[in-house]
């Protein structure tokens, strides 16, 4: 109790000067927030600025590339789909012998 009574005046003179360092720290970053916050929306808008040609051009030619898909014909994707599939096979074999390869490797050290 009489240590509680000799810091009582201490602890209250923290509490008021966390208090006021709190606001003074609060008042003093405030114009740095406020000029960070500018710069960021200026740099967020020379990007957009920057990357509005490139998205048009995309949308562009993912317009064209969706026309032409709508124009093939089913019996072209089925001939397609044909001639590929002996080559995808092959794929998948090779790819199969190269990672038992790799897991024999592996496997040995």
């Amino acid at each position: 109790d009489a240590l509680k009574i000799k810091l009582q005046p201490v602890v209250e003179a923290m509490k008021t000067s966390v208090t006021a360092n709190v606001e003074e720290t609060k008042t003093a970053l405030m114009p740095i927030l406020e000029s960070v916050r500018a710069k960021l929306s200026e740099r967020l808008e020379n990007l957009k600025e920057m990357a509005t040609p490139y998205v048009e051009e995309y949308k562009e030619q993912l317009k064209e590339a969706y026309g032409q898909a709508q124009s093939v014909k089913p019996e072209d994707l089925t001939a397609l789909k044909e001639k590929i599939t002996p080559m995808a096979e092959e794929v998948r074999a090779k790819v199969t012998e190269m990672f038992e390869a790799i897991a024999a490797t592996f496997k040995r050290s």
